[in-house]
């Protein structure tokens, strides 16, 4: 029922505007709102708290594309993944699931991992769109070798989200 899938998860900390909702962990903190890049909207990027200064943080960020685009979400994300795949380093695509709903939305999942300065991270890219053609671009990055508990962890807070 849509009443279930709009049912609010909560860690204790939330963050809400006229576009979506998103709950996170205690030990999560706001690292970036609302910040043009190019084309896009960086509406929220929030991160785990450094433990110290060696630990990869898990973050999540939300982009709100200004352009209602009418490709699908499939193409959508084919070309986010070749463009990350020329400035990363060993990309290994784990899967692409074109079947997903988010709250509200239908679209896309690219599951992948990659390096970066010694990390060996994980990524799950969804991209979302409603009804109207409004796109949502929602990233969560994880430590690949710590899979068991940040990426539960980023799956969590990704499924915290609403998006109006």
């Amino acid at each position: 029922s849509q009443k279930a899938k709009n049912k609010r998860i909560d860690f204790g900390r939330k963050y809400e505007n006229q576009d979506f909702y998103i709950s996170y962990p205690t030990n999560w903190e706001i690292v970036q709102e609302n910040s043009n890049m190019s084309n896009t909207t960086i509406a929220l990027q929030i991160m785990q708290k450094h433990v110290n200064n060696y630990d990869f943080a898990s973050n999540v960020s939300i982009i709100v594309s200004p352009q209602k685009w009418k490709e699908s979400t499939s193409y959508l994300a084919e070309m986010s993944f070749k463009q990350f795949k020329n400035y990363a380093e060993n990309v290994k695509l784990i899967s692409k699931n074109d079947a997903i709903e988010l709250s509200i939305c239908k679209g896309t999942l690219t599951h992948y991992t990659y390096e970066l300065q010694g990390y060996h991270l994980g990524v799950k890219q969804y991209i979302v769109k409603k009804e109207d053609n409004s796109t949502f671009t929602i990233t969560g990055t994880y430590d690949a070798d710590n899979k068991a508990i940040s990426s539960k962890e980023i799956d969590k807070v990704i499924q915290s989200i609403l998006l109006f």
